[in-house]
């Protein structure tokens, strides 16, 4: 992957035992046990690396080489964490991300739109998962969101978009991530 660093895990928890190991980018199916972790630690490039996974759109708010991590934690059928780490983002600056359908690309529009648990349901932080939040003075930030239902099989997400705050909510960096639940 040119230009970009990616780490990724999916932990299956039972109450049988434990499984942990490493997926391949891109194909996480959702495991047998009750709980799934999924999480994904990447660099963003810029789309000049047309291979890479997690892209910058705007590199004046997230500049190349910035970091993100993405976690979820899903119990099937009851309850999903989902929590966004970045580092090296423009200090003291607010922004927001969701999580959307599809994974990203050089093109912003790549990712599809947000996440829905009830496709054509409302557009809120209910029915999408929403994060809000502004870097500190070294442009670092974190944000969760926390949901009283999983992802669903067959149609699970494929990134987290991070989007300028405001009015126009330009796409500005994408970060593909394999979720499961």
């Amino acid at each position: 992957m040119t230009g970009t660093r990616r780490k990724l895990m999916m932990t299956a928890l039972s109450g049988v035992g434990i499984a942990v190991g490493p997926v391949a980018a891109g194909g996480a199916a959702a495991a047998d046990g009750h709980s799934v972790v999924v999480e994904v630690r990447d660099t963003f490039a810029t789309t000049k690396a047309g291979d890479a996974t997690a892209y910058t759109y705007a590199p004046a708010l997230v500049p190349a080489g910035a970091r993100v991590k993405v976690r979820s934690v899903s119990v099937r059928g009851h309850r999903n964490v989902t929590t966004l780490w970045l580092d090296g983002l423009k200090p003291g600056t607010p922004f927001m991300a969701h999580v959307h359908v599809d994974r990203c690309g050089v093109d912003p529009l790549a990712s599809g739109g947000h996440y829905q648990h009830r496709v054509g349901g409302p557009v809120d932080a209910a029915n999408e998962v929403w994060f809000s939040f502004r870097t500190d003075g070294r442009g670092h930030a974190r944000a969760s969101a926390e949901h009283n239902w999983t992802y669903e099989p067959g149609r699970f997400p494929g990134s987290v978009v991070v989007h300028e705050h405001g009015p126009e909510a330009r796409r500005i960096a994408c970060a593909s991530v394999p979720f499961a639940s």
